[in-house]
C-alpha cells in the first residue's frame, strides 16, 4: 500500500488536526450544525474544507497524479458510489442524503491516501479526549455560576425547544436532563458512540510512545462515557472493559486485578450514594434502568426501528425503499445499520457492515475478542441514526483500503504479492 504523504512539519499536523476537527464539528449530529451554524451552511463548510484539503493534497503530489488516479482506492470510491447512488437513480428518489452518505465515504477514501487507520485514529482520539475533558468541566463546573445567575452565557435552543448554555466547545442543558453530558452533540446517545469508538481505537489501533498516554486517554473517555448517562453507552463500556481485561491479559497482572477491583468498588459506592441520596441523579438512574423494560419508550423505539427497517428491506431487497418512507416509518428511526439496508438494499447496506468487519477482524486478533468487539461497536451505532456522519464511515473505509483491498488483490492474483 502506497501512501502519498504531506511534508513532515508541525504545520502539517495542525492542518490535518483542523480538518478532522472540521468534519467532526460540522457534521449534522452536532449542535453546532443543528442550532449554531445551521444545517445547510455547515454542510457547505464541510464540503469546502474537504475541497481545500484535496487541492492541497494534489498540489503537494503534483508529480504523482497518474498513480493517484489509477490507485485501487479510487476504485473503492467508484464502487461505493455505484452502491450508494444507483439505488437513488433506480428508485428516482431524489434526496440529497444519498450524496451526504457518499461524501462521508469519499472522505474516508481520501484520508486513506495519506494516513493509516492508526494514524487517523490518533488524530481522532486526541481531539476527542480534549473535547471530553472540557465537556465534563462545562457540564458540572462552568454551569454552576451560570445557574446561580452570576454570569449569562449565550443560550442555544434546539428543534425540540431544549435550551443549552453555549460554553464554546460544549453545550450544557439548562433544565432538561441537566446532569447528562451532551458535549457538542445533539444527544448524549450520539456522544456515547464517539466515545466508545475512541476507546476501541485507542486500545486496538493506536501505538503510543508511552503507556501513560494510553491509560490517560482510557480514563478520560471512560469517565466521560459515564457522564453521558446513556444506557447503551454504559452497557457497551462495561462489555468493552471486560473484553479488554481478558483479551489484553490484564487479568494476569496484579495491577490489572487491583484496577478492576477498584473500579467495581468505586462503581458500587457511587450507585449506593445515588440511591441513598435520592436526588436528581437518582431519577436519572431510574430512567436508565427503566429503558431495559420492553414496554419502555426507549426500548420500543429501538426494537421498532430494527423491525420496521427489516420489513422495508425484505420488501425492497435489491435497491431499498425511499429515504423519506424509511426515516418516517417510525417516529424515532435509530438503527443505523438497518436504515442503510432499508434505503440502499443488500449491497449498499453491506458496504458499511463490511467496513466495520475489516476494522475489527484483523489478522492476528483473537476470534472471540473480534466477535465481542463487533457486537459492542454495532450496539454503539445502532441506537442512533448516524448514516451521514463522516465518523460513521471514516475508520471502516480506512480499514477497507488498508486491509480489504490488499486481501482482494491477493485473492485475484494468488501467489503474487
Amino acid at each position: 500500500m502506497i501512501y502519498y504523504l504531506f511534508p513532515e512539519r508541525r504545520s502539517t499536523h495542525l492542518i490535518l488536526g483542523a480538518f478532522f476537527c472540521a468534519i467532526l464539528f460540522l457534521a449534522r449530529d452536532t449542535l453546532y450544525a443543528c442550532v449554531t451554524i445551521g444545517f445547510t451552511r455547515s454542510q457547505l463548510l464541510m464540503l469546502g474544507a474537504a475541497v481545500l484539503m484535496g487541492v492541497w493534497f494534489l498540489a503537494v503530489n503534483r508529480g504523482r497524479w497518474k498513480r493517484i488516479f489509477r490507485d485501487g482506492r479510487l476504485l473503492l470510491a467508484a464502487v461505493a458510489g455505484v452502491l450508494i447512488l444507483l439505488p437513488m437513480l433506480w428508485k428516482r428518489d431524489w434526496q440529497l442524503m444519498y450524496f451526504s452518505i457518499f461524501f462521508a465515504v469519499a472522505v474516508g477514501v481520501f484520508a486513506s491516501y495519506f494516513l493509516t487507520c492508526g494514524q487517523a485514529a490518533k488524530y481522532y482520539v486526541t481531539i476527542l479526549s480534549a473535547l471530553a475533558v472540557y465537556s465534563v468541566l462545562a457540564a458540572y463546573l462552568l454551569r454552576i455560576p451560570a445557574d446561580l445567575g452570576l454570569w449569562k452565557p449565550p443560550i442555544a435552543v434546539n428543534s425540540s425547544g431544549v435550551e443549552f448554555y453555549r460554553f464554546g466547545l460544549s453545550f450544557v442543558p439548562l433544565t432538561f436532563v441537566k446532569y447528562r453530558n451532551f458535549g457538542i452533540f445533539r444527544e448524549p446517545g450520539v456522544y456515547q458512540y464517539f466515545l466508545i469508538l475512541g476507546l476501541y481505537l485507542n486500545n486496538y489501533h493506536i501505538t503510543w510512545d508511552s503507556p501513560k498516554k494510553l491509560w490517560a486517554v482510557n480514563l478520560i473517555l471512560a469517565a466521560t462515557t459515564v457522564t453521558t448517562f446513556a444506557t447503551g453507552g454504559l452497557v457497551e463500556l462495561a462489555l468493552l472493559a471486560a473484553v479488554m481485561f481478558f483479551d489484553k491479559g490484564w487479568y494476569r497482572t496484579r495491577t490489572g486485578k487491583l484496577l478492576a477491583g477498584g473500579l467495581i468498588l468505586l462503581g458500587a459506592a457511587a450507585v449506593t450514594y445515588i440511591v441513598l441520596e435520592k436526588g436528581a441523579l437518582y431519577a436519572t438512574l431510574l430512567d436508565m434502568l427503566g429503558k431495559f423494560r420492553f414496554d419502555s419508550e426507549s426500548m420500543s423505539d429501538r426494537a421498532g426501528s430494527i423491525l420496521v427497517n427489516s420489513r422495508l428491506f425484505l420488501r425492497h431487497p435489491v435497491f431499498g425503499a425511499g429515504i423519506s418512507e424509511t426515516l418516517h416509518a417510525i417516529d424515532n428511526n435509530t438503527s443505523s445499520s438497518t436504515i442503510l439496508y432499508a434505503i440502499l438494499g443488500v449491497l449498499g447496506g453491506s458496504l458499511n457492515a463490511a467496513g466495520w468487519l475489516c476494522l475489527v477482524w484483523r489478522k492476528g486478533e483473537k476470534k472471540g475478542a473480534c466477535l465481542a468487539l463487533t457486537v459492542i461497536l454495532f450496539m454503539s451505532f445502532n441506537t442512533e441514526n448516524l448514516i451521514t456522519d463522516p465518523y460513521f464511515w471514516l475508520f471502516p473505509v480506512l480499514a477497507m483500503a488498508q486491509w480489504g483491498l490488499p486481501a482482494v488483490r491477493g485473492l485475484c492474483r494468488p501467489g503474487k504479492e
